[in-house]
């Protein structure tokens, strides 16, 4: 994950720490007596402490109080000033005419702290500043102001540059502030969320009440914090009284703020809302006739929602860590279906031609869901569906329609551990996507313009599916069990309506190589995608870091390495096949193969050839379920060719005891579920004390499990590195392309920055970097750098938009020495192939029929 200097943490900490909000709810429940510096002294002293305790001995305990004695004067709440939050503004943000934005040679810095604190709480810190400063602004400006924000505060972007989505997923998309200002005013919360957020919207509600003494607010306060019997308003979920009781005056003032939050609110812009409740809080917080009290109230309450963001946003590393911690995290779900996809879209197209391959979980691909997102689009361009005529279309049906072909879906299949033993339910999700796509049934809606009973236009739904992907931990549940699958829904001439015109078929883009315990486990991952999912020109390869990532600073970072006994010993047999196709180009290559074969007879259970193992590692991209079923009476359709391409070599050598055996004697083991996990081996970084070169052993952990020892050279890393360049020549001749998600990357890699991103070595800003023996081709293995898409990933959880995943590739190529010209017309490389390939794939949903009414 990034690494941040003592002063970004320091400033995360003042708003995601658990002490300081102790601390804050301690006086809130009863004020201390005495000047304001006792209570800012005692949160200097929980800060420091929770601090040091999270990043233990990594900073003087000297350097911490002066950190926060710089951050927390004693006049923090007394004054209504944070020094702090005016000095971050003014380091990462900037104001352009109406805009807020990040500063464009800041936003790697803009980047690490916006993991920790939301930049909402800048913007509207600054936005409020300047309220109370600037006399001659007008309610309009202020409204003017706070709507033409942009997602993540981006700079507006230029009118002549689009940009393309290739890789984003659909639930990972709607932000942060979505989810608190929804739990903040929804009334239907799960059990576990009424413990976190009722508190939370009690006091928010009890300051938007406008109570009108300080006593009345510390009474009620103490009731909420105490958690006792009395009950006041329980969510600040009626806009309509509050839009009644507020005022839309001539004059900016915290009554007119809440009228602009109730109303926005009111209307369903969650999005909005939430940036007006910030602005309205800090508006008060800044205000001179506030009292100390409510100023700790109002910080108490922004420090709280930011712990509570903290519990979304992508903060550690490793994949598990992301899907199970992160994405299913329970508070990210039930949020209302419109608004959140407004939301998405207004993250998702930033600029007025801006486009999106968006992936979905294929049981989503309804005219439902898809009707929604329609209407969100129309909604945000400013275009309504328009009545079409009855012999041409009108301009305003143009227009809709021009929105409706900015997008299009890649189904991704969620890599489910159960289906390991159950490859049946695989195949009937199949079959529903199938299904899925030749319905038509509830299409005919007025969001698709009437659908199929459109006479002037060919409506052509499944067109809005172009590729299929699978997702989720490769570790877990590796490519081999959906590659069948795939090749089947891939494959030739598909059943369609009868009214569909000709289209090419589905482009497929795997996860692979993105969270790996070994450098061989990930490059074999994803040569296992290539090979077993029959990868084509133009077919993509998602995130991919085991191909980019030096094998030495993987190992250096990862220390121990644990693994299934199989695992490893795939690792070592595919190893050795490479090292011997590699052995007549490549003396490191020769050098790997024996020492490779001794690791492998040492590993293996039987006496079989690497030979042979290798056969039937190449076997598995067989479907073994539909290879079971047809064993005996086969039937010889469309998916046994798919699934079980070498059935017939299967059949004839079952019993022979040869690599037919191997693999299947492994899938009945898999289907028993005594196979993989067994057993553990434990690779130590070489250098170590206490580690026998070649040794393999019995060992027992301070836990008392037992494993088996294995170590890597300084030789077998160097191979590694080199079989990263070529397998990275052999894809780019079979002109598949990289998917790179810079900060998703980033967070879920073992990547201390961005410049430390692989798409440096595979597309790298100038080709130099790539002749023989040069930084990126040091054994002269490389013709040239492979095609990448730049992505985002899930913006949502990882904070950012697509444009600022550009901005933070340029300034990183910079820091690596790059000059600015160089970088910009390589950004601009990469920004002109995402849009390429959008067109390449997308297929209109909508064509004209060449009729005319008599």
């Amino acid at each position: 994950m990034l690494q941040r200097s003592l002063t970004e943490l320091a400033v995360e900490t003042s708003f995601r720490s658990r002490k300081l909000a102790s601390v804050l709810a301690g006086y809130l429940r009863d004020p201390w007596h005495g000047p304001g510096r006792e209570l800012v002294a005692a949160c200097r002293k929980a800060l420091a402490v929770e601090l040091d305790e999270d990043h233990r001995y990594r900073f003087r305990l000297n350097d911490l109080d002066y950190a926060f004695t710089v951050l927390w004067p004693d006049a923090q709440f007394t004054s209504g000033l944070l020094p702090m939050m005016d000095e971050l503004f003014g380091q990462v943000m900037e104001r352009n005419g109406d805009f807020l934005q990040y500063r464009y040679e800041r936003v790697q810095a803009y980047a690490r702290l916006m993991a920790g604190i939301d930049p909402t709480l800048l913007a509207a810190w600054h936005l409020a500043r300047r309220l109370h400063a600037d006399d001659s602004l007008s309610p309009h400006d202020v409204e003017r102001m706070v709507g033409c924000q942009l997602p993540f505060f981006t700079p507006p972007p230029a009118g002549n540059k689009h940009y393309a989505e290739g890789h984003v997923h659909l639930g990972g998309v709607y932000f942060d502030g979505l989810v608190l200002m929804g739990k903040l005013t929804e009334q239907l919360l799960e059990p576990d969320e009424l413990a976190v957020f009722n508190p939370l919207r009690k006091l928010a509600a009890t300051l938007l009440d406008a109570v009108p003494s300080t006593r009345d607010l510390q009474q009620r306060c103490y009731a909420i914090l105490s958690a006792s019997e009395m009950e006041y308003a329980d969510h600040p979920g009626d806009w309509a009284t509050l839009v009644a009781m507020s005022c839309d005056s001539d004059a900016i003032s915290r009554d007119w703020l809440r009228f602009r939050l109730a109303h926005a609110m009111e209307l369903g812009d969650v999005g909005k809302g939430w940036l007006w409740f910030v602005l309205w809080l800090w508006y008060v917080f800044q205000d001179k006739k506030t009292d100390e009290y409510e100023r700790v109230l109002i910080f108490y309450l922004l420090a709280s929602l930011m712990q509570v963001r903290s519990r979304v946003i992508m903060t550690g590393q490793g994949l598990s860590r992301f899907t199970e911690r992160y994405y299913k995290q329970p508070l990210r779900t039930h949020i209302p279906g419109l608004p959140w996809m407004t939301d998405t879209v207004r993250r998702l197209f930033v600029g007025s031609h801006d486009l999106a391959e968006i992936k979905l979980a294929p049981e989503k691909f309804t005219p439902q869901l898809l009707a929604q997102f329609a209407q969100a689009v129309a909604q945000h361009a400013g275009v309504t569906p328009a009545a079409y005529g009855k012999v041409l279309p009108d301009v305003a049906v143009c227009a809709y329609i021009a929105q409706l072909e900015r997008w299009h879906f890649c189904a991704h299949f969620l890599r489910r551990p159960a289906l390991i033993r159950d490859r049946a339910s695989l195949w009937r999700q199949a079959d529903q996507l199938i299904a899925a796509l030749c319905s038509q049934t509830g299409w005919n809606l007025s969001e698709f313009l009437d659908g199929h009973l459109n006479i002037d236009y060919t409506f052509q739904p499944g067109r809005w599916l172009r590729a299929l992907d699978v997702a989720g931990d490769e570790n877990a549940v590796r490519t081999e069990v959906y590659a069948p699958v795939l090749r089947w829904l891939r494959r030739g001439l598909l059943t369609r309506p009868f009214d569909e015109r000709g289209a090419s078929g589905f482009h497929i883009s795997i996860h692979a190589g993105e969270d790996y315990a070994h450098p061989l486990s990930g490059m074999r991952h994803m040569d296992e995608t290539a090979r077993f999912c029959e990868l084509r020109a133009g077919d993509r390869l998602g995130h991919g870091l085991a191909l980019g990532i030096d094998p030495q600073v993987w190992v250096t970072r990862q220390g121990d390495m644990l693994l299934p006994v199989e695992e490893h010993l795939d690792n070592l047999v595919w190893a050795w096949h490479y090292a011997t196709e590699l052995s007549n180009v490549l003396p490191l290559a020769a050098q790997a193969v024996p020492r490779l074969e001794r690791r492998i007879a040492r590993f293996a259970a039987d006496v079989a050839s690497p030979e042979m193992r290798h056969r039937a590692w190449e076997l598995r991209r067989n479907c073994y379920w539909q290879f079971k079923e047809n064993r005996l009476v086969p039937l010889h359709d469309s998916k046994l060719a798919s699934a079980v391409p070498d059935y017939a070599y299967l059949i004839s050598k079952q019993d022979a005891g040869g690599a037919a055996s191997l693999y299947l004697r492994r899938h009945e083991d898999l289907q028993a579920g005594n196979a993989e996990g067994m057993q553990r081996v434990k690779y130590v970084l070489v250098g170590q004390p206490g580690v026998g070169r070649g040794d393999v052993g019995g060992r027992i952990d301070e836990a008392g499990n037992s494993y088996l020892q294995d170590h890597e050279t300084t030789q077998d890393l160097e191979f590694m590195s080199a079989l990263q360049d070529y397998l990275l020549d052999k894809y780019d001749r079979m002109g598949l392309i990289i998917e790179a998600n810079p900060s998703s990357n980033v967070y879920i890699g073992r990547l201390d920055k961005h410049s430390e991103h692989p798409i440096f070595r595979w597309y790298p800003p100038e080709e130099h970097c790539l002749k023989p023996g040069e930084r990126w081709n040091r054994f002269g293995l490389r013709r040239g750098p492979i095609k990448v898409l730049v992505n985002t990933d899930d913006p949502g959880i990882i904070p950012t938009t697509l444009r600022t995943e550009y901005a933070l590739l340029g300034e990183a190529a910079i820091d690596l020495g790059y000059s600015r010209t160089c970088v910009d017309a390589w950004l601009e490389r990469l920004r002109q192939f995402g849009l390429d390939e959008f067109y390449r794939n997308h297929l209109p949903v909508f064509e004209r029929n060449n009729r005319h009414d008599a």
